[in-house]
């Protein structure tokens, strides 16, 4: 799933979106936040 999510991101563009949700899985700083939060995080 966040292999599909992290080509989904490069395809449109989302450079910077791509590079922060890449970083935040390797670091495993994912758990703390909910889907909401996570994505104003991106955001």
């Amino acid at each position: 799933m966040n292999n599909t999510t992290l080509h989904k991101l490069k395809h449109m563009k989302f450079y910077g979106m791509h590079d922060a949700f890449k970083a935040a899985i390797e670091t495993g700083k994912v758990d703390g936040y909910s889907i909401d939060l996570f994505i104003a995080h991106l955001a």
